[in-house]
């Protein structure tokens, strides 16, 4: 029986291969909320697992309404951000914003100093970028599928993109359907051209990915088809006693095929490049015995952490897998966490042996532990959801998180709290928590912990900045606060006692602040900016699109705005700038207005407007903002956009020192009316 042909039959054909159709006595099912987590011993522990799962899943589906966060009532969904260096090149440079030092995050262009790495429009691009007027392109490498990301480590770089395989595609991976997750690596040891060394190839879905010391942690969900499709059939539901709640019935196994279950298991191929050929393996992604149940069921997709060695790129894959649905990942340099919200109705409290509990939204968090070959740690739960990846922090062996409790339920008023956890066995258990943060009616909008300190922002018509004291993680409390006009997004830490935050004025549009946080029980909003009604930027809901460099003191912020009134057709005069402000950041200036120094503005419209004259729906603005230089001689910005590059002397921002086109989508852009 082929792979695809066998696929819907996965859990029976699980239970039947390792579980039997023989004499032999069908493995023990788990307990509904063992109090520990678990290793499976064998595939036969791992198919029973599923199966009553998925029935479980099954029968709360049934016996509750599906109610599903719409984003109507302001709960941000989604997974879904000072500079680590990939790899110090022989100048002083800003580099990807990250959240913990030490721990670099992916993105779509890198800088080591001397090179710049970008992955656009199918290609791996690398271009000499020093001397500034001579930027060049150096080497270009097609990519497989989407590139999402990239790291880069000495002269390895590594390539994130992604696919999607529909049956009758062609030649592809495997046979049936899903989403491919693709790993390149490429090296560059000198300047002749790149080699590719390896292609890793996943059968899943990227989730986020860190590197630590050189070593790459991708993480990604895989989906069974059988279990998101085919079977089993729907449990019965029948009145339970009283008629309070439905009582939830499992359903009857279907008939049992002979198929091999671990040929149905999430996949990897792997191919090396050398002297002698292309050697390529395949086999499942993660062993059965490496695979883990967290002490509460919480879905039958696999999320797996692989880790790779960019220093010894041809070394084995380390993989480890947790029974989890998706989630938020934070990571330190050497524990990773997955935070899953319960945004689905079958992750309630009530099971089959409680169906009588309330529907509470929680979270659960998975800590995976980084300091060796990564492997599942430990489990815990808290009241709501968060917010993303700011959401979570950790400091000498306690997790903080902060979350929102949404009352859509029952129409509640959110309630907002950060709790402390520490690792006790396999348990994440609770030592502190704050509560009550927030006006009625906020919810949480930015957070930041830094050391055993942390910063909330909340907001509904004013912008509640809450600093938090975290020195005892059992007495945990709220210092002070400070209420201001807008809201913040992120929380960017400039010195010791200063947070620089981007967020929104809602009537003049992207808002700066500087805070001085020294006095944490009195904090300061030290100076402001408002770029403009009609304004906005990446940087308010991505962090990698916010660079201060402090060297020179300086912000590179993305910017897009529009112009209030309105254009017509005859006046055939654009209304748009998409480009990159600079400001230079005077904490010690006279006044809250003089804090923020404009020094000038890069302009891309012309990678993507043709016509200088039109006026166009949306543009293609800044990403992403490199500084590259010398202490004591010039220094010079490193803009990239989707469609294009550009360098500009710092001291000088109305001429571009070079500007070249990068590969892109055709257009999608044009003028309005025609």
């Amino acid at each position: 029986m082929g792979r695809s042909a066998t696929t819907v039959a996965f859990l029976a054909g699980l239970l039947a291969a390792c579980a039997g159709g023989s004499s032999d006595p069908p493995p023990e099912a788990p307990p509904a909320e063992p109090s520990r987590a678990s290793r499976f011993a064998d595939c036969a522990a791992l198919g029973a697992y599923l199966a009553k799962t998925a029935a479980e899943q099954g029968a709360l589906a049934t016996a509750y309404p599906a109610v599903r966060n719409d984003g109507t009532d302001g709960t941000v969904t989604g997974a879904p951000t000072a500079g680590a260096a990939p790899e110090a090149g022989s100048r002083d440079h800003s580099s990807t914003t990250i959240q913990e030092e030490g721990v670099d995050e992916p993105d779509f262009v890198k800088t080591d100093g001397d090179s710049l790495y970008v992955v656009t429009g199918g290609y791996l691009l690398v271009f000499d970028a020093w001397p500034p007027a001579e930027t060049a392109e150096r080497a270009r490498v097609a990519i497989d599928g989407d590139p999402l990301a990239l790291f880069v480590h000495g002269s390895t770089v590594l390539v994130l993109s992604q696919s999607w395989q529909t049956p009758g595609a062609g030649a592809t991976l495997w046979g049936g359907w899903g989403a491919r997750l693709k790993a390149t690596v490429v090296t560059l040891a000198d300047r002749v051209g790149p080699a590719l060394r390896r292609e890793i190839t996943f059968e899943g879905s990227y989730l986020d990915a860190r590197q630590v010391d050189g070593r790459a942690h991708l993480v990604f969900t895989s989906w069974l088809p059988a279990l998101s499709g085919g079977a089993p059939p729907p449990p019965r539901v029948s009145a339970a006693a009283g008629g309070a709640q439905p009582a939830l019935v499992s359903a009857a196994p279907p008939p049992l095929p002979t198929a091999d279950p671990t040929e149905l298991l999430p996949r990897v191929r792997d191919t090396l490049f050398g002297t002698g050929g292309p050697v390529t393996r395949e086999g499942a992604i993660c062993p059965c015995e490496n695979t883990f149940r967290p002490p509460t069921p919480n879905g039958t997709g696999f999320v797996t952490v692989a880790t790779l060695d960019l220093a010894r790129p041809t070394a084995d894959l380390e993989t480890t897998s947790l029974i989890s649905n998706s989630g938020i990942v934070y990571a330190s340099q050497t524990s990773l966490y997955l935070a899953t919200p319960n945004d689905d109705y079958w992750l309630w409290r009530p099971t089959l042996e409680r169906p009588e509990a309330e529907p509470r939204p929680t979270t659960l968090v998975h800590k995976f532990d980084l300091s060796g070959t990564p492997t599942y740690a430990a489990s815990g739960v808290v009241p709501g959801w968060v917010l993303n990846q700011f959401s979570m922090g950790e400091h000498e062996g306690v997790f903080r998180i902060a979350t929102t409790a949404h009352g859509w339920w029952w129409r509640q008023q959110p309630e907002n709290a950060v709790f402390l956890l520490r690792q006790e066995g396999e348990k994440l258990q609770e030592v502190g928590k704050v509560t009550g943060l927030g006006k009625p009616g906020e919810r949480i909008y930015a957070v930041r912990f830094l050391g055993d300190r942390g910063f909330v922002v909340t907001f509904l018509q004013t912008d509640p900045l809450y600093a938090l004291d975290l020195g005892d993680p059992a007495a945990p409390r709220v210092a002070g606060e400070l209420h201001v006009p807008g809201f913040s997004t992120y929380l960017h830490p400039v010195a010791d006692d200063l947070l620089l935050a981007v967020g929104e004025d809602e009537a003049r549009g992207v808002k700066l602040s500087l805070y001085d946080v020294s006095d944490l029980d009195r904090p300061r909003e030290v100076g402001t900016e408002a770029v403009g009604l009609g304004s906005s930027s990446e940087a308010q809901y991505n962090h990698k699109a916010f660079t201060y460099f402090p060297r020179l003191g300086a912000l590179a912020l993305p910017v897009t705005t529009w112009a209030a009134s309105p254009v017509t057709d005859a006046s055939r005069v654009s209304n748009v700038f998409a480009g990159l402000h600079v400001y230079d950041v005077r904490p010690d200036a006279a006044s809250p207005e003089a804090v923020f120094a404009l020094r000038g503005r890069i302009d891309h419209t012309a990678f993507y407007r043709d016509d200088p004259e039109g006026y166009w729906y949306y543009p293609d603005p800044v990403r992403r903002t490199f500084f590259i230089g010398d202490p004591g001689a010039d220094t010079f910005l490193y803009t990239v956009s989707g469609r294009g590059l550009k360098v500009t002397a710092f001291d000088d921002l109305t001429e571009d020192v070079a500007a070249l086109p990068l590969p892109a989508p055709e257009t999608r852009w044009r003028p309005m009316g025609r």
